[in-house]
């Protein structure tokens, strides 16, 4: 019974010495009201529906006597338009990102294909052929190392993460209305 009680104090955002004065009571009767020990008089106990039915009305019914609940609204929508604009920033960055990156990739496969065709074919280069293979191996490797398929999967993961971002301050703002 008292969490009940306590419950009310709570919808209504006050503390006892407020509900007891608001109900015209003291507060000690209200905290025995709320302990189960004692009642409330019948006037206090219409008073206390009567607000109890109106805070639990919906927003749209009270939110237009407070005009600083309204722009404290309108930031709230400045704040979600200005993320949803370095969203979009993020999300164009990695995408040019993504793409520098998978096109450096293909480009070293590429290249690892033509040093395989060279190293199976008896291809006549110059004396150094052995060398500039080698050499052009260890950089193809570094290169498909720091461009591969995990930097890309890091930069998907962020690209899709950013997605969902975007998806949550749309629905928030939406919600503001």
């Amino acid at each position: 019974m008292k969490k009940e009680k306590v419950k009310i104090r709570e919808i209504l955002g006050m503390k006892q010495e407020e509900i007891a004065s608001v109900l015209e009571i003291s507060r000690s009767q209200w905290a025995m009201y709320e302990t189960g020990k004692r009642d409330l008089p019948t006037t206090s106990k219409l008073k206390l529906a009567e607000m109890l039915t109106f805070v639990q009305q919906p927003d749209s019914i009270w939110k237009k006597q407070f005009p600083f609940l309204h722009e404290k609204t309108e930031q709230k929508k400045k704040v979600l338009e200005d993320l949803l604009v370095i969203n979009k920033q993020n999300q164009l960055i990695i995408v040019t990102k993504l793409n520098e990156i998978k096109k450096k990739h293909d480009f070293n496969i590429n290249r690892l294909k033509v040093m395989l065709y060279l190293e199976s074919n008896p291809v006549k280069l110059n004396h150094n052929k052995d060398l500039l293979l080698e050499v052009m191996k260890d950089r193809t490797k570094i290169n498909v190392e720091k461009n591969g398929s995990l930097v890309q999967l890091e930069y998907e993961v962020k690209l899709e993460t950013l997605k969902k971002e975007e998806e949550i301050l749309k629905n928030k703002l939406q919600k503001l209305g």
